[in-house]
């Protein structure tokens, strides 16, 4: 979670090089229950998005609040995180506990990830 979150890519290439057995889907268990996937889409960690999801992060994992990572860099207007995430099959149309999807989170601030959105299939 630290690697992702501080953006030390080079940390998760050296645990992964030397097949330290690093779960890319383990969770914040004192926190919201993110993965190091959430945290590195909502701090807008590109390159740490990109490994993670090449060594097969979920896209599709749920926190407590039923957030997934494309909610987290649609609220902060990551548009190249929520690009990777989309190209690696995340839901546009995924809603949260309060029924929130990552179009309502980008909408409210008005963030040109609305159009991405949009372009695969979000409910408008």
């Amino acid at each position: 979670h630290v690697a992702a979150d501080k953006a030390h890519n080079d940390v998760i290439e050296v645990l992964v090089k030397h097949e330290v057995k690093v779960k890319v889907n383990c969770r914040d268990i004192e926190g919201r229950q993110s993965t190091p996937l959430h945290f590195a889409a909502g701090y807008n960690r590109v390159a740490v998005v990109e490994h993670l999801l090449h060594h097969g992060a979920d896209v599709h994992a749920k926190d407590k609040g039923g957030l997934v990572p494309l909610h987290n860099a649609c609220s902060y207007g990551h548009y190249e995180v929520a690009d990777l995430l989309v190209k690696y099959g995340a839901v546009v149309n995924v809603a949260d506990l309060w029924k929130f999807t990552p179009l309502h989170e980008a909408a409210a601030k008005k963030y040109e990830i609305c159009k991405l959105l949009l372009q695969h299939g979000a409910d408008s």
